[in-house]
């Protein structure tokens, strides 16, 4: 008997989740596209090396930067 089509998806889904990124606002969403196409690289790679990053400073001991455009996401804001 054949294995559903759902069945069968849930592995490839468990070890290759959909990532989305939700971007509050236009002009950040465009500003992520044109540094990526300056620099010739993905947003994939830059998550990955943020990833990496956070991770051997957590277990370096280092604190982590608190974001200053998380506090006031109205000053940044151009659409």
């Amino acid at each position: 008997m054949p294995t559903p089509g759902k069945e069968r998806q849930a592995g490839y889904r468990f070890w290759h989740p959909q990532l989305n990124v939700t971007f509050a606002w236009r002009s950040d969403y465009h500003l992520v596209v044109r540094a990526c196409a300056m620099r010739q690289i993905t947003p994939r790679d830059v998550l990955i090396r943020w990833a990496r990053n956070v991770v051997a400073n957590e277990t370096a001991g280092v604190p982590p930067i608190p974001d200053q455009s998380l506090a006031n996401p109205q000053a940044h804001r151009r659409e």
